[in-house]
């Protein structure tokens, strides 16, 4: 959006339209196709979003608001009104358009099970596995067991470093405060090394000649 373009704000202080969710569920939640569903909320915006069961809607005034042709519009609704889904309030004349509405009583529609229930049927019809759809469901499995060993070889390598990295940190922290080791070196009054014993150490050197302190 550009700068200085206004962006949408829909408030229903302009307009809305109420509907029972019951109603709305049942529309959602049936087997209907793309144009078929447009169809419906047109309908539903000019009858219920003028709260009114029944508008007067031509197939030319459907096929411009949902962008469907004109030929799909009207073989959609002829098939909605069979179905039920749809229903005839007055027929069209020469001067107006038929009065339709979306028939509320959702248990006589024909045609268009409930996407769930059409899931059960067709799962209960395909119980039995096909070999290609068992060997897929075990290639799944099997890649999803490597996913797994690997991400335990990854997370015991990950524990290993940090522990490693743990014991040389504690290790360096220990070196740190060690208090320096003092020279306990001692020496006699000619400043020569005396040796553990007390006696002055003798240079190797001379110790070599035969030569003493």
């Amino acid at each position: 959006m550009e700068r200085g373009d206004k962006m949408a704000s829909p408030q229903i202080e302009k307009g809305y339209t109420s509907i029972a969710n019951e109603l709305m569920e049942q529309i959602y939640g049936r087997k209907f196709t793309a144009s078929q569903f447009r169809i419906i909320l047109l309908v539903l915006r000019f009858t219920y979003g003028f709260k009114r069961k029944g508008a007067p809607l031509s197939n030319g005034f459907i096929a411009h608001g949902t962008g469907t042709h004109e030929i799909t519009v009207s073989k959609e609704i002829t098939s909605l009104i069979r179905d039920k889904v749809l229903k005839v309030y007055k027929n069209s004349t020469y001067q107006s358009p038929r009065v339709i509405g979306v028939n509320k009583n959702y248990d006589e529609w024909k045609n268009h099970p409930h996407i769930a229930d059409a899931l059960t049927v067709s799962l209960q019809a395909n119980s039995k596995p096909t070999g290609l759809e068992l060997a897929e469901a075990l290639t799944v499995s099997e890649n999803a067991e490597r996913v797994s060993q690997q991400a335990n070889l990854v997370l015991a390598s990950t524990l290993t470093k940090k522990t490693n990295i743990t014991k040389q940190t504690i290790k360096k922290e220990k070196e740190k405060t060690a208090s320096p080791k003092t020279d306990e070196k001692k020496y006699d009054e000619y400043g020569r090394e005396l040796n553990e014993a007390g006696w002055p150490k003798y240079d190797s050197g001379l110790s070599k000649s035969g030569i003493d302190f």
